[in-house]
């Protein structure tokens, strides 16, 4: 598919179920619904985001399901709607900790090297230079991607 059209759908999605809440008033009588919007005055410097999942063993195709949707840039404006003429808030994944079987690592965008970089207690191995190396590492191991840290564009 079209890299743009999938980064606004990833966009769309993170604005669903992080940029607004729904609240009921305080009081006994009252039925009216409260939409709470949350809007960025400035990025932040990490933005992240907790991929949960329904096991601790995932297989190898939940796990491409997973990482599928993910995607290695977000506009952070399209997510939680910036001011207009606001610049471009872009934050790019530079960080995944993820498991299998209770053994941790770490997938770290190294910009000296222009690649992936998979870590863990005792080794430190380039995965390459795309997003897609990432999944296929993630999904030929089982590892189970579980915090992503994005980095922002200085504004």
């Amino acid at each position: 598919g079209d890299d743009g059209s999938r980064a606004a759908a990833f966009a769309e999605f993170l604005r669903a179920h992080l940029s607004a809440t729904e609240t009921r008033c305080a009081d006994d009588d009252c039925a009216k619904a409260a939409v709470t919007e949350r809007r960025l005055a400035s990025a932040p410097k990490v933005f992240s985001l907790v991929i949960a999942h329904d096991s601790d063993a995932a297989s190898h195709e939940d796990i491409r399901r997973a990482l599928a949707a993910v995607e290695p840039e977000i506009e952070l404006g399209q997510v939680y709607g910036a001011p207009p003429g606001a610049p471009p808030q872009t934050a790019r994944l530079r960080h995944i900790n993820a498991f299998a079987l209770a053994h941790y690592v770490a997938f770290t965008w190294d910009d000296m090297s222009g690649a992936w970089l998979l870590r863990d207690d005792t080794m430190c191995r380039v995965v390459g230079p795309s997003f897609d190396d990432v999944v296929r590492k993630c999904v030929d191991n089982r590892y189970q991607p579980g915090l992503l840290f994005y980095e922002c564009d200085p504004a």
